[in-house]
């Protein structure tokens, strides 16, 4: 399910074109994230395509909500006063964080992922 956001002020102008406002379909979110169209349908084709097999053939069961850092901060990259924009400053960024299982388990990106990157 999704919102379409209006552009908004002249500053988000520039930034927020062809944005949705992202509230979870098949899997539930955290909560919901505004994101750019293609953020959007990579976000739906991560889900139905990569993370649900995974999750089906690590764990045995489905992925019933993902957990998220949010997608949209219009900053620069790092925070870096002279840096590039961030993928986040247009909504074409998501952090997520975790996911939690059909039978209630919570894995975490950072304290459950095995490898490094």
């Amino acid at each position: 399910m999704w919102t379409d956001i209006p552009a908004g002020g002249r500053h988000l102008d520039t930034m927020l074109r062809n944005t949705l406002r992202v509230q979870g379909a098949e899997v539930g979110l955290s909560s919901s994230f505004l994101a750019s169209c293609p953020l959007a349908v990579a976000f739906a084709l991560f889900e139905r395509h990569s993370l649900q097999p995974a999750a089906q053939t690590v764990f045995g069961q489905a992925v019933t909500r993902v957990d998220h850092l949010g997608s949209f901060a219009c900053r620069t990259m790092y925070n870096r006063a002279n840096g590039q924009l961030s993928q986040h400053a247009s909504a074409n960024a998501l952090d997520i964080a975790g996911f939690r299982l059909a039978d209630g388990r919570s894995i975490s990106v950072l304290k459950d992922w095995p490898g490094e990157g």
